[in-house]
């Protein structure tokens, strides 16, 4: 009994990763021009230009083997100023991955737009590819090019 008392203690310490209000605001300071200078609706069709980007929440968890990152972003969509119809489309997503510490490699990627007319785009096209790669780079060149 107390071995198994021993293990469901220790259990939590292996997944659990360490938020810091602090580190979170400096990384959100950092990144927030990055990410909303980014070109996110240019794999859309039609609605291929990016009109805006908003860093709406950011977490940064740093842990032993892998780091844990979740964000929500506010994306709008338009079609270009040549276009019969114009259109735009606004849509939040949320976004979570971990960072393996050693190499640097992004994993465990999940983008989740959060209404129907975002989960319709994003299946018909390649966004969640695109913007895993898009992340890939960034945290590449933070971690010194790996």
């Amino acid at each position: 009994m107390k071995s198994t008392i021993f293990i469901l203690a220790i259990i939590p310490c292996f997944s659990s990763y360490a938020c810091n209000d602090a580190l979170n605001t400096l990384l959100y300071n950092n990144i927030k021009p990055q990410i909303e200078s980014a070109d996110l609706c240019a794999d859309f069709d039609h609605i291929d230009k990016t009109a805006r980007v908003r860093l709406k929440k950011f977490s940064y968890c740093p842990g032993a083997i892998t780091s844990k990152i979740k964000a929500q972003l506010s994306v709008k969509c338009k079609t270009s100023d040549s276009a019969l119809f114009k259109t735009s489309v606004t849509e939040n997503f949320d976004f979570s991955f971990l960072i393996d510490n050693q190499t640097c490699k992004v994993f465990d990627f999940d983008s989740s737009p959060r209404g129907d007319i975002g989960k319709l785009i994003a299946n018909n096209s390649n966004f969640k590819a695109s913007a895993k790669k898009a992340i890939q780079d960034k945290i590449s060149e933070i971690c010194g090019g790996q």
